[in-house]
């Protein structure tokens, strides 16, 4: 077998998180949670073909998930926090630079994001929380966030054939 991509072995430092590829820059990108005197965080670094990096971001301690613009070569963070509202953090994976990626909604940012697509034909992120079971959908044009609203499904009796 061939090795693809050779990781140094101090980029890893706390709890593997999650890996990403982003296809035009060639850059591997690799978050894990860390704690350092005591305080947690995740650090979410990229890495290009030769294992030099690229950046490393210092986010919020609990991250769930990791989205991709190919397009863009945005990186889309969930922040997990169990005791207070959730984020989506924004990284450049050109600059490193990082911030929100929609403007805060406390009543919709329940904390615990379990997954996250994007769309990048509509520029929207697909946001699922498993402590509200809701569906959020994140315009990122507009940095507005707002329920996914889905019409009920009604299941009548299932007629069986005898």
């Amino acid at each position: 077998t061939q090795i693809l991509f050779d990781l140094p072995a101090s980029a890893i430092t706390g709890v593997f998180k999650y890996f990403s590829y982003h296809e035009a820059s060639k850059t591997y990108i690799f978050a894990d949670e860390r704690e350092l005197n005591g305080i947690k965080y995740t650090a979410v670094q990229g890495f290009s073909d030769d294992t030099s990096k690229r950046f490393e971001v210092m986010i919020g301690p609990d991250i769930s998930n990791l989205a991709i613009n190919q397009s863009t070569g945005l990186l889309y963070v969930a922040e997990n926090h169990s005791t207070s509202a959730g984020n989506i953090r924004e990284i450049d994976i050109k600059s490193g630079f990082a911030k929100n990626a929609v403007e805060s909604n406390n009543s919709l940012a329940i904390g615990a994001y379990t997954n996250i697509q994007i769309d990048p034909t509509t520029n929207r992120l697909y946001i699922g929380d498993d402590v509200s079971d809701s569906i959020f959908v994140a315009d990122l044009s507009a940095r507005t966030i707002g329920e996914l609203n889905v019409a009920p499904v009604i299941v009548d009796e299932i007629a069986t054939e005898n």
